[in-house]
């Protein structure tokens, strides 16, 4: 472990160095997943050694804090706690919103918050785990049975019965009186309905 004073060492550790020893017809023998492997392995070591350092570090500050520097890093903390929660809810909300509307659950808004997601978990990008949303929703469509989907809607039918088309000589003219007029407003509104 490092001290927040001296960094971490830059040179590679000899460990995880690849082996580059040749074959018999002179070309090298580790193959270029081993060496991104080790590499890989080696970044995921000083990035753990990063880690430990940032610890060490925040423990000095908190040490040799004053009351005020305390209390804003506690004010900090709690901020930032209750923005996790509210991310968390509303990823998990958006996740199974878009679960239950990709399902055909009948009504998805009213399905979201009756939805158990506790167990369901996210990781730090916002990935949901899939199978504890899909179990949540089973669980949810076998307590109620009604927002399961019932297949596809009926298509509109069109009948031309009910159907009227507007003659020429019913169009508005300049020279129409009023009676004219209300008797083509009566025979419109008359269709709509």
């Amino acid at each position: 472990m490092t001290t927040p004073n001296t960094p971490p060492s830059t040179e590679p550790d000899q460990s995880t160095a690849p082996d580059t020893s040749t074959t018999t017809d002179g070309t090298a023998s580790d193959s270029r997943e081993s060496s991104e492997t080790s590499l890989k392995n080696e970044m995921a070591k000083y990035r753990r050694q990063a880690k430990e350092a940032q610890t060490e570090l925040d423990k000095l500050r908190a040490a040799t804090a004053t009351d005020a520097e305390k209390a804003v890093a506690a004010a900090r903390a709690e901020g930032a706690a209750e923005y996790a929660t509210k991310w968390r809810s509303a990823v998990l909300q958006n996740a199974a919103l878009s679960a239950l509307t990709d399902r055909g659950v009948e009504a998805p808004g009213l399905a979201v918050r009756a939805l158990d997601l506790e167990g369901v978990d996210i990781d730090d990008h916002g990935k949901v785990d899939d199978a504890a949303l899909t179990a949540a929703i089973e669980n949810l469509l076998r307590r109620w049975p009604q927002l399961a989907p019932r297949g596809a809607p009926p298509l509109p039918t069109v009948s031309g019965d009910t159907q009227t088309r507007v003659t020429k000589d019913q169009v508005v003219k300049k020279d129409m009186t009023d009676q004219d007029v209300d008797q083509l407003l009566r025979y419109a509104l008359r269709s709509n309905s």
